[in-house]
Order: structure tokens, then sequence, then C-alpha cells
């Protein structure tokens, strides 16, 4: 398997036609931000996620997302909060130990590609779409091609809202 980011997604394939590639988790972030008491926005980050992303840009409809993340490797740099957010007020990890997303289509409209998916959350599933777009290609110093793709985080925050 090949190397792919996730949310700061850049990947790296050596060729242009579809493959299969591995979360590096090296070059990844899986995070967070919540609006809290209307005047603060708490920030996180899970540590514990993998994933398989398949893109083929000759024919989106081919492009497919699988991931989970550990619930209990959430991080906001508050201890407390994060025991709290563990326990069964929120995320249940006892229970309901992973988050899991499957993508059901990728489309393009001009230069945006909109991944639509089932989000699975404390045994919840519902339909979201995440656009993203292709920022970047180029050719690193070890003759990869290099892809750099990146969520539309305005979309990506909509999703527990």
């Amino acid at each position: 398997m090949k190397n792919l980011t996730i949310l700061s997604i850049l990947f790296t394939a050596f060729t242009l036609t579809a493959a299969e590639y591995d979360i590096d988790k090296s070059h990844s972030r899986v995070g967070f931000s919540v609006k809290h008491m209307v005047i603060s926005t708490v920030r996180g980050d899970f540590n514990e996620y993998s994933g398989i992303v398949l893109f083929d840009e000759n024919d989106v409809s081919k492009s497919k997302v699988e991931g989970t993340v550990q619930v209990a490797s959430i991080n906001t740099d508050n201890e407390q909060r994060d025991n709290h957010l563990k326990n069964a007020d929120f995320f249940d990890v006892e229970n309901y130990p992973v988050i899991k997303f499957v993508s059901t289509k990728v489309t393009q409209k001009d230069d945006q590609y909109i991944m639509t998916g089932d989000l699975t959350i404390r045994d919840v599933t519902k339909s979201v779409e995440i656009p993203f777009n292709v920022t970047g290609v180029l050719t690193d110093p070890g003759e990869m091609t290099v892809w750099a793709l990146k969520p539309s985080l305005k979309s990506t925050e909509k999703i527990l809202a």
C-alpha cells in the first residue's frame, strides 16, 4: 500500500490511475472544533485512526474512502475534559470505541469534489457530504507524484452539528 494523509490531505502516487492508499499518520491529522458556550472554540484531535482511500482522477465515481477512529485517543489538551468526553455523556467509549466513515459515492463539479458517505458515531449512522479540492500535484525529490487534497473545513464542522 502507498501512503495517504487525511484532513490536511496529501498522498503519494506513482501513477494518475486509481490506486489504494493507507493513511500516512506521520502527515495526517484527524481533528475537530466545537463551539463552547458561544464565546470559545474547543479544538482537539484523535491520535489513533486508520483508513484506506481509493482516488481515481479519470473516473471519480470509482473512488472510495473508509476510515476508523479510536475514540479513546481523543486529545483536547485538557485531561479532565477528555475523560468527560469519553464517558457515557458524550462518546461512551466503553460501549462505542470506534467512529467509522464509509463513502457511498464521490462526485465532481468543476474543481470541487464531494465525498458522500455514512458516518457512524455511538452506533448512529448519518449520511454526510464532505466537499474537497485537489489543491496541487507535483513531483517530489524522490520522483514520486504527490497529490494534495483538502476537505472543506466548514463542511467538516457541520457534520456533528
